[in-house]
C-alpha cells in the first residue's frame, strides 16, 4: 500500500513537472522597455550563440553595403599578398556611372594596393572599390568572385540569403536577413585583419600615382564619441549599409571584460525621434541601445547543475524505489540577467520526450530526457536529463510481472476458461454421482428392512 500512494504522488509530481515551451529570443520581452525603433534586428552572443533579442530575423531584405562584409572576407580568403598592387580597370568604375552610390572616386588606371581597396571597401562604403576587387582576385570574371562570395554563405550556414554583387546595390536577386547577417559577421571578424580595418574610426591611404594622400572617415558613427546619439563604448567595429529601399542596416560586434556580441539591424527607419532638428539613424541608435543594456545587464553564470534533481519518473519492477530522479546531463551556463542564480530559473521537461514510467534496470548517467531551460517564462537553453542513480531491477518482480502478463493474454484467458468449465463439468458429474449412490444406497436399506418385517 505504501508503494502504491508512494507511486501515485510521484506520478503527479511527474505530471506537473511537464511543461511545453516555444523556441525564442531569451530577452525579447524586454524590448518594449528599450524603446526600439526598427523591426529587423538579431543580437547575439559571439561567445556562446545565446539569442539576446530578435525580431523579423529572418525576413529577406536587401543587404545594401552590409554585402562588403562578405566581399572582404572573400579577398582575404583568396588574396595572400594584401601589398599586391593593383590597377583600377576602367570598366569597374564606368559600371556604377549614373548609380549616385558611394564611391572612393577611384580612377581610371589608379595604382592601389589590396588593402588600401579593403580600407576604402570597409571603412568608406566605396563600391568601386568592391568592383576592383572582385575583379582582380578573379582575373577579369566577376560572376566567378560572386559565386566565391555565395560559398561564404553556404560555409557560415546562411540559408536565406545570395548574392549578385559584390557592393550591395539594390536587386531583387540580392537579399539576405538579420540572422544570416549575423552569421556571417561572425565568420568574417574570425580574420584578424577585417575586424582590425572595421575598428578604426578613420584611416589614411597612401598617396598613388593618381592622388595624394587622403584620411577617409569610418562610416559607422556608433564608434565616434562626438555622435552622443549613436555612440557606445562597448563596440568595437561594424560595417554600415544603405539604399532608400534597403533603409538604414548596420552590423557590429562589441566586447567588454571577456562578453562578445554581434548585432544585425536592417532596414531601420531614419526620423526625428528626440524633438531636435536633426533625423537620427535608427540602426544606429538602437545598437546603442541594445548594446549597452546587455554589457550592463547580462552576466554568465550557472543555469543547470548537475547535483540539483529536476524531475522525477516513475519506475518499474525494482525494490529499490518507486521513482527515478533526474538531474541536468551537464553543468550548464548561460547570459542571464545581473543577479540571477539558480533559484531564479526553471527546469521543465519537454513534452513528448518524457516517458510515462520507466522500467528496470535504469543505469545512472542514462538519458531519459530533454528539458527546457526558463527565465522570465522564455526558454534560454535546452539540456537532457540524466538518471541520478543505478534502479535495480528484482527477480521477484519480473517474475509476477511475466506471469501477470502471460496469464493476462487471450490465449491463456481462454485455456483458463476451458479449464474452469472442465472443473465445474467435473464437479458436476461428481455430485451427480454421490446423488446416484445415496439413492441407491437409501433404496437398497428399505428393502431389505421391508424383507425383514416379512419374515
Amino acid at each position: 500500500m505504501k508503494k502504491f500512494l508512494i507511486f501515485i504522488i510521484s506520478s503527479i509530481i511527474f505530471l506537473s513537472s511537464v511543461f511545453c515551451v516555444t523556441a525564442g529570443a531569451s530577452y525579447n520581452s524586454l524590448t518594449e522597455t528599450l524603446s526600439l525603433h526598427s523591426e529587423n534586428y538579431f543580437f547575439m552572443s559571439l561567445d556562446n550563440d545565446t539569442v539576446i533579442f530578435e525580431k523579423n530575423a529572418d525576413k529577406q531584405l536587401l543587404p545594401a553595403s552590409l554585402t562588403k562584409i562578405v566581399t572582404a572576407t572573400v579577398v582575404l580568403e583568396n588574396c595572400g599578398d594584401l601589398s599586391a598592387v593593383v590597377t583600377a580597370p576602367a570598366y569597374c568604375i564606368e559600371m556604377l556611372n549614373g548609380t549616385g552610390s558611394s564611391t572612393a572616386g577611384i580612377k581610371d588606371g589608379e595604382q592601389l594596393s589590396v588593402d588600401d581597396l579593403l580600407h576604402y571597401l570597409l571603412i568608406e562604403s566605396a563600391n568601386d572599390a568592391a568592383l576592383i576587387l572582385a575583379d582582380y582576385v578573379c582575373n577579369g570574371d566577376i560572376d566567378a568572385f560572386i559565386k566565391l562570395m555565395n560559398e561564404v554563405v553556404e560555409k557560415a550556414g546562411c540559408t536565406n540569403t545570395n548574392f549578385v554583387n559584390p557592393h550591395g546595390l539594390d536587386d531583387e536577386y540580392q537579399f539576405s536577413t538579420p540572422r544570416d547577417m549575423a552569421k556571417l559577421m561572425k565568420y568574417a571578424v574570425q580574420n584578424s585583419h577585417f575586424k582590425n580595418i572595421i575598428s578604426l574610426k578613420s584611416y589614411t591611404i597612401p598617396a598613388s600615382n593618381l592622388r595624394k594622400a587622403q584620411t577617409i572617415l569610418n562610416t559607422n558613427k556608433t564608434l565616434n564619441a562626438t555622435y552622443t546619439d549613436y555612440y557606445s563604448k562597448y563596440i568595437v567595429g561594424g560595417k554600415t549599409g544603405s539604399t532608400s529601399k534597403a533603409g538604414k542596416c548596420l552590423a557590429t560586434i562589441s566586447s567588454n571584460n571577456g562578453y562578445n556580441y554581434v548585432c544585425v539591424i536592417m532596414n531601420a527607419p531614419q526620423y526625428n525621434i528626440d524633438d531636435d532638428r536633426a533625423e537620427e539613424n535608427c540602426a544606429f541608435v538602437d545598437t546603442r541601445i541594445m548594446t549597452d543594456w546587455a554589457m550592463k545587464n547580462l552576466e554568465l553564470v550557472k543555469i543547470a547543475d548537475t547535483a540539483n534533481v529536476a524531475a522525477e519518473v516513475p519506475v518499474h519492477l525494482s525494490f529499490t524505489a518507486d521513482y527515478v530522479t533526474l538531474c541536468p546531463s551537464e553543468d550548464k551556463y548561460e547570459l542571464v540577467p545581473t543577479g540571477t542564480n539558480e533559484g531564479n530559473v526553471e527546469i521543465k521537461p519537454v513534452e513528448g520526450t518524457v516517458p510515462e514510467v520507466l522500467t528496470a534496470p535504469v543505469k545512472k548517467g542514462d538519458v531519459i530526457c530533454k528539458a527546457n531551460v526558463l527565465y522570465g517564462g522564455e526558454p534560454i537553453a535546452e539540456i537532457e536529463l540524466v538518471a541520478s542513480n543505478d534502479m535495480r531491477r528484482s527477480v521477484i518482480l519480473s517474475v509476477l510481472d511475466v506471469l501477470s502478463r502471460v496469464f493476462s493474454s487471450l490465449p491463456m484467458k481462454l485455456l483458463g476458461a476451458a479449464v474452469l468449465i472442465f472443473i465445474v463439468v467435473l464437479v458436476c458429474l461428481r455430485i451427480r454421482s454421490i446423488m446416484r449412490k445415496r439413492k441407491r444406497d437409501s433404496l437398497h436399506i428399505v428393502s431389505d428392512n421391508t424383507h425383514q418385517n416379512m419374515r
